[in-house]
């Protein structure tokens, strides 16, 4: 269990941790403002694309890149994602905030939208940051659902990750997506429950709308699901060819397939994640092989990890410090 443990008594709850981390706060700081910013499209096999946005650190040296993947229902304008990319720009790196197909500003290039299991979108935005001239290696940083794509990938790539990809750090991921649905359908989880469907049917539906004749989904399914695990069955599933939510969350889930990672990762979870429940994250690390490192810790809540609700902590969280060592050494 880690040492890390809030210093305010705002940020001893898991629920306030989670909510404030959802806050404009910080989102870059007043005083951040990098010389160099692109918003860049990354080509995708078939014709389709991803729009992310880049940091570019002074001068166009080379640099390690910290490649940052928002979670479910985010994009690279959530919060955390936008703090996260701070603290990593100050540590020295480049950072790029990917949206995932269907994701953001980045929902008009890509006639689909993401998944749990889309692997895709992060390996070739891997790959083509390692065709950049400004970047050394590649750090890839994801959070949430984000977290648990970024890791899925891991498994994939083996010891021949794409782009110079050297580690892959996930911060509060699910790591058995079955059991975190469940778990999202407790009445206490009512808010986030309701707050993540209508984001999810506002990109569903959105990209429904863009793409008429590529995306066609089930449109009254999305609007009377009650739960993620319905929409995920009655939308996710079908569009994405997995005969139901089961079988989706049992192809996607990245826990049981961790053994096959072989380049130094970085799992980071909080015991009062109010989202992401200690029994699909626990059992699975503690199979893990070498090459992971998990920090558990009682308190952070989900993506949030702040030592005090403020702005300074919410963005040099403990979770990104530990990152950053991870990037380091």
């Amino acid at each position: 269990m880690s040492a890390f443990e809030p210093r305010s008594w705002l940020a001893q709850s898991g629920h306030l941790q989670s909510i404030f981390a959802s806050l404009p706060i910080a989102t870059p700081p007043r005083d951040f403002a990098p010389d160099s910013t692109e918003d860049a499209r990354i080509p995708l096999p078939g014709g389709d694309g991803l729009l992310a946005r880049a940091w570019w650190q002074p001068g166009g040296a080379a640099a390690d890149v910290a490649l940052v993947v928002h979670g479910l229902a985010g994009s690279s304008e959530s919060r955390y994602a936008i703090r996260a990319g701070v603290a990593l720009f100050r540590a020295g790196l480049h950072v790029v905030r990917l949206n995932l197909r269907g994701a953001g500003d980045g929902a008009p290039f890509a006639a689909s939208f993401y998944h749990g299991g889309l692997t895709e979108d992060v390996t070739v935005a891997a790959a083509w940051l390692g065709a950049r001239p400004e970047a050394r290696r590649i750090h890839v940083v994801g959070f949430s659902l984000g977290g648990s794509v970024c890791l899925l990938a891991a498994t994939e790539w083996g010891a021949s990750p794409p782009g110079r990809v050297a580690t892959v750090s996930a911060v509060s991921p699910p790591l058995e997506l079955a059991t975190a649905s469940r778990w999202n359908e407790r009445a206490i989880s009512t808010p986030y429950r309701l707050h993540l469907l209508a984001k999810l049917r506002e990109m569903v539906l959105g990209q429904a709308r863009r793409h008429p004749d590529r995306v066609v989904v089930d449109e009254a399914a999305a609007k009377r699901a009650r739960t993620v695990w319905q929409f995920d069955h009655d939308v996710v599933a079908p569009f994405h060819g997995f005969p139901s939510a089961a079988a989706y969350y049992d192809r996607v889930s990245p826990g049981p397939r961790l053994a096959r990672i072989a380049i130094p990762t970085l799992v980071v979870h909080s015991d009062d994640d109010p989202l992401v429940p200690p029994s699909s994250i626990v059992p699975w690390l503690s199979r893990a092989n070498g090459a992971i490192r998990s920090i558990r810790s009682r308190r952070g809540g989900h993506v949030s990890f702040a030592r005090t609700l403020g702005a300074r902590d919410l963005v040099d969280s403990f979770a990104i410090e530990r990152v950053i060592e991870m990037i380091r050494a």
